[in-house]
Parts: structure tokens; C-alpha cells; sequence
């Protein structure tokens, strides 16, 4: 289950958001972002830093920005996803990566996923890959994607920034002309 910090009488469960009674004691520690009622611990404090952290930059980045699991499965998609892509987050996070990718794209995803995993953490083959994505209607556009790697408690995770690229090539084309 997920706390909405909101209110945190709500909970995820599942696919649903639901109305629960949870005694106050439980749910003031999770309000806070902690496991229990003890007094935080700076690792408590670290944690919840990070993480609020991470969750500012990609709301505000400009760029779409997922996460995927070891398998390519999206764990994390922020709201430039949601309007680049027009898939909503929901969407998104029940579905591989390459959801992003017209189908001859896909198996050529699926092998540079394979060599990304097996390197080292943080380890790039390159600055940025140009790359063609596919919008929810079907439509394409270029693009530019950098990534990062790591390892956390659920196993390997990779990040994908991904910036539509459509402007530039129309005033690469115009300069050609």
C-alpha cells in the first residue's frame, strides 16, 4: 500500500485509492514519513530528503522522465512524460518502456537494455542517444535520451530523460535550404 500524503487516511491499494480507518497512531509516524513513532533518525530524515528531492526535480524538469525496472518495466513517470507521450502516469507505470517506441524500435531497445545492465552503475555508452518515440496516437517524433543506472532495494533501475528533439531538426532542415 501507498500513503497519500495528503491525507493520510487515504491509501493505494492496488489499482484504487480507498477510505480506511487507521488509528491515529499509526498514521501520524507515515504522515511524517517515518516507519514508527520513535524520534527520526538521520538516515530517517536522509531518506525522506532524497526521495522529496527526486520527486521536485521531476515534477519541475522540463523533460519527460521514466524508470524502469530490471525488465523494463516503468516504474516512475513524471507529468513532461504524461503531455510528451499522452499516456497518463497509469498508463505508463503498467507497461515496458518500449511503449515509448514504434514496434521496429523495440528489439533494438530490448538489447541496448541488456548491454545497459550489464555495466557498471552510471556507466554511458554515450552523452545522449538520438532515438525516434512514438506518441500515444501513433504519431512519431525525434528525440534525445540520456540515462542513468543504479541498484536499489528492488534490484536494477534505469532513468531515461528524453527531450523532444522535433524543433531543432526543423531548424537543421532550414538552415540546409
Amino acid at each position: 500500500f501507498h500513503l497519500n500524503r495528503t491525507n493520510p487516511f487515504i491509501v493505494h491499494k492496488g489499482s484504487a485509492w480507498q477510505r480506511c480507518r487507521r488509528p491515529f497512531l499509526e498514521v501520524a509516524p507515515m504522515a511524517a514519513g517515518l516507519s514508527s513513532l520513535s524520534a527520526p533518525t538521520f538516515a530517517d530524515l536522509a531518506e525522506r530528503d532524497a526521495r522529496d528531492r527526486f520527486l521536485n526535480i521531476a515534477a519541475t524538469c522540463p523533460d519527460a522522465i521514466m524508470c524502469a525496472a530490471e525488465d523494463g518495466r516503468i516504474i516512475f513517470w513524471n507529468l513532461a512524460a504524461e503531455k510528451m507521450f499522452g499516456h497518463t502516469a497509469e498508463v505508463g507505470t503498467r507497461n515496458r518502456q518500449d511503449l515509448i517506441l514504434p514496434e521496429p524500435a523495440r528489439q533494438t531497445y530490448d538489447d541496448w537494455l541488456l548491454a545497459v545492465r550489464d555495466r557498471a552503475p552510471g556507466t554511458k555508452f554515450a552523452d545522449h542517444i538520438e532515438l525516434t518515440c512514438r506518441r500515444a496516437d501513433g504519431s512519431e517524433f525525434p528525440a534525445e535520451m540520456t540515462y542513468s543506472s543504479w541498484y536499489e532495494s528492488g534490484g536494477f533501475v534505469i532513468c531515461s530523460m528524453i527531450r523532444d528533439i522535433t524543433a531543432r531538426r526543423e531548424a537543421d532542415e532550414r538552415l540546409k535550404d
